[in-house]
């Protein structure tokens, strides 16, 4: 530390160079904060979106194909749990 005091007053206008440097490095630390904290909201924001893509398979799965695989005719009807073969109507997602 004392040499770095010692070489600041042999030359003054480093500190000058030094508080310029750290005015410019400035942005650039911002910009790279704001793209990490981006790229964190980025990933949950998928990992949500693939949760519920899993979940909606899950759910055509056990309320519509497992229904088609029924020996019973296929017929789509808003109350598709109460009967057996029918898979949910389009209104009814």
């Amino acid at each position: 530390m004392k040499r770095i005091s010692q070489l600041l007053l042999k030359y003054p206008h480093l500190v000058s160079v030094l508080v310029t440097v750290a005015v410019f490095a400035l942005p650039l630390a911002v910009w790279l904060d704001v793209m990490a904290i981006t790229d964190q909201s980025i990933r949950r924001q998928t990992a949500a979106l693939h949760s519920v893509m899993d979940n909606l398979r899950v759910y055509y799965t056990h309320n519509v194909i497992d229904q088609l695989a029924s020996d019973s005719p296929t017929v789509a009807k808003h109350d598709h749990h109460e009967d057996e073969g029918a898979i949910p109507h389009l209104d009814s997602l």
